[in-house]
């Protein structure tokens, strides 16, 4: 779609601006912005009377997610002289990995107060609260925001935003208030397909799960005889089919490298949580093998390894010196039934990591090989269908994403004129 420019534009002297629509003014954010604050964080009570947000309950595309609950008291909160948070305030992640994360606050049902990991930016008069978010977590205020980080892997920013960070504003409040309702019509439209498509995604990994499950226990032919495996989520099997302890089929190690000197040009894959993949100049195992990540937020998550030379962190386990099965059968297996015992939670300790003891015994129901290499035909055929689905509605997102952050920065960076346009 095509949009038209404004009549008339001015040149500026600015790092990140080069032109601007007359009448429109270059302000620092402090000259947009009543406050800048954080709170703080105390022990957090078992009473429900003001939610204490952090970092994690921002998401990316300007949400709050207030699924873990988290309190603070009436006294602390009423103790509290910043961190307070009011309707129509932007909140912004101030440190850690997520920095710049953004949202606004347009319907505050609780009383909320943030803590020390989050700013609350609250306008003043000469911008639009809804439109000053909208700069924020725009490109150019992202960008900006972001050059303004100082520390190591964990750093942060701090007030010096105030004075490091621009934007264009139209003086007409009215213009302000334009740019905002097309902005929220159409992110609204654009958001609402991306959720539709998350949706789909869901469905599609949902059934390539159940399409697995039903295979690996079941087989290919639903005529065969059955009978009662005796474990509820595998429940009924073909007689011929046996049930083992994952130990006795195969043996599992960890790797031995915690850290290592990473070569972008190294001969040899090096897998670190799998099937995230780094490369070295070193190798600790050649063959084939079934990878699995030990703990964190993947842990459980699988990786079939063909063959050749590679090595893996100490946090992945290593299936491998297969009995009685075909290690892709093994694969397929432990990607459905393990992750089902993944989501009930029996699987992982609290800290979400998959312990040994737990994965030597998992029981795992195999046919003959050659039934085993008739259902790894068959589910790589029909895998590969709904991956390649799932590849294009992922693509489909991200050029929907892509979208919306240049839809924002055309918007407020002057380069589309909104006025007159139908929303």
């Amino acid at each position: 779609m095509t949009y038209k420019t404004y009549e008339k534009y001015i040149n500026i002297d600015n790092h990140f601006f080069e032109l601007m629509p007359l009448d429109w003014n270059i302000y620092k954010l402090k000259y947009i912005t009543s406050s800048l604050e954080s709170g703080k964080r105390k022990d957090f009570d078992d009473t429900t009377y003001a939610f204490s947000l952090g970092g994690e309950h921002i998401n990316w595309e300007g949400t709050l997610n207030l699924t873990n609950n988290r309190y603070i008291s009436e006294d602390f909160y009423n103790s509290m002289n910043k961190g307070k948070i009011q309707e129509n305030d932007v909140l912004l992640v101030k440190d850690g990995a997520t920095i710049g994360k953004t949202a606004f606050v347009d319907n505050l049902v609780q009383k909320m107060a943030v803590n020390e990991h989050v700013f609350i930016v609250r306008h003043n008069n000469i911008v639009l609260p809804k439109l000053l978010y909208y700069l924020i977590s725009s490109h150019i205020g992202f960008t900006q925001i972001k050059l303004t980080e100082t520390g190591s892997a964990q750093g942060g920013i701090s007030q010096d935003i105030l004075d490091k960070v621009d934007f264009i504003i139209p003086s007409n409040l009215t213009l302000q208030k334009q740019m905002v309702n097309f902005l929220d019509t159409k992110v609204t439209k654009i958001d609402a397909t991306i959720a539709k498509n998350k949706e789909l995604i869901d469905l599609l990994e949902e059934k390539r799960v159940a399409l697995i499950n039903q295979l690996v226990t079941k087989g290919l032919n639903p005529d065969v005889p059955m009978k009662d495996s005796g474990v509820d989520i595998i429940g009924n099997i073909p007689k011929n089919n046996k049930i083992v302890r994952l130990k006795f089929l195969c043996n599992i190690k960890t790797g031995d490298k915690d850290t290592v000197n990473r070569n972008p040009d190294g001969k040899y894959p090096f897998y670190v949580r799998s099937p995230i993949v780094e490369r070295i100049d070193t190798y600790s195992f050649d063959g084939e093998a079934v990878l699995m990540a030990r703990d964190g937020v993947g842990a459980g998550k699988v990786f079939h390894y063909a063959t050749g030379k590679f090595d893996y962190h100490q946090r992945v386990y290593n299936f491998h010196n297969f009995k009685h099965v075909v290690p892709k059968f093994i694969y397929y297996y432990m990607s459905s039934l393990f992750s089902i015992e993944i989501e009930k939670g029996s699987a992982k300790s609290t800290v979400d990591s998959v312990r040994l003891p737990m994965l030597e015994d998992f029981l795992i129901c195999y046919p003959p090989i050659n039934e085993q290499k008739q259902v790894i035909a068959y589910l790589d055929n029909e895998t590969l269908k709904i991956d390649s689905i799932i590849s294009k509605v992922k693509e489909n997102i991200k050029l929907l994403d892509e979208y919306k952050t240049s839809l924002i920065h055309h918007v407020v960076t002057g380069k589309i004129d909104v006025r007159g346009e139908e929303i």
